[in-house]
């Protein structure tokens, strides 16, 4: 079964699915990002690359004389939980019926991710292709579900 549209009706079909999602609530949309998100750090701290593809500074022997050998970054877990867990002290999260906001509290990370006098910068806090990737598919599954399969029934 075919439709025929002329460009004036799609453009106004498009502008009204605009508005609607403009004016509607998407918080089952951005409740259910929380999985890539989560997800994605979690493969960044494994990874232990920045968003370049460079592998993090190893520690310094001081810092392993001091501490013991033990991964990058996750000598307490503390910051890898408040990003790879949406529960926790740390934790930051933000989840609104248009947008999602994820981070950390913890004091230090600014420090780590960009780098501070003697500590080397050890990015984590970016959003990585596999992130994005997962994100936009999820995001795509809810259009056509919402927007796209009922205008094909009309």
């Amino acid at each position: 079964m075919a439709r025929e549209v002329t460009l004036d009706q799609f453009e106004n079909e498009l502008t009204d699915m605009v508005e609607s999602w403009q004016n509607e609530s998407h918080l089952p949309l951005t409740s259910k990002l929380r999985e890539p998100i989560a997800r994605g750090f979690s493969l960044i701290f494994n990874s232990r690359v920045d968003s370049k593809g460079s592998a993090w500074p190893e520690h310094a022997p001081s810092t392993v004389a001091q501490y013991g050998p033990h991964p990058l970054l996750r000598l307490s877990n503390t910051m890898y939980q408040s990003l790879t867990t949406s529960s926790g002290d740390s934790h930051y999260e933000l989840l609104t019926d248009q947008s999602v906001s994820w981070g950390t509290s913890v004091v230090y990370a600014f420090a780590q991710n960009y780098g501070y006098e003697q500590i080397p910068a050890r990015e984590f806090c970016y959003w990585s292709d596999g992130m994005i990737k997962e994100s936009m598919q999820m995001i795509g599954i809810y259009v056509d579900a919402r927007y796209l399969k009922p205008m094909t029934r009309e």
